[in-house]
């Protein structure tokens, strides 16, 4: 859902085989009633909403696999261009990673986080 200047709602609809050619369409509607309904209707959501916590799901057990195989890419002295290809992101997602490997590890080069990453067996 997306609300513009409280007066405009647009909402994409699952419709099955009706609609584009992935089964959804989009409604719109311009009734101040609606649309201040809707908008009503996600604030509540969003007050009694419960944040996600990172650790509850999994992403620290995920990120420290990324960075495993960052670390990894890096000790077998790879391009970034290669080294994004062989993971499936692109070379600016690769780099990123490389810099949070590096800050993580308290590296101020890629040496050095190749070393840091030995010493915290990251690397096998």
């Amino acid at each position: 859902m997306v609300v513009f200047d409280d007066r405009v709602a647009y909402l994409v609809h699952r419709a099955g085989d009706e609609g584009g050619p992935d089964g959804t369409c989009t409604i719109v509607t311009r009734d101040p009633t609606v649309v201040r309904y809707l908008k009503d209707l996600f604030e509540t959501a969003w007050r009694d909403g419960t944040p996600v916590q990172a650790d509850e799901r999994g992403y620290g057990e995920a990120l420290d696999e990324v960075h495993r195989m960052v670390a990894e890419l890096l000790a077998e002295g790879l391009k970034d261009e290669t080294a994004a290809r062989q993971m499936g992101v692109s070379v600016r997602s690769f780099r990123r990673h490389v810099a949070a490997l590096n800050s993580g590890l308290g590296a101020e080069s890629r040496f050095q986080a190749g070393v840091a990453a030995a010493r915290s067996g990251l690397l096998p």
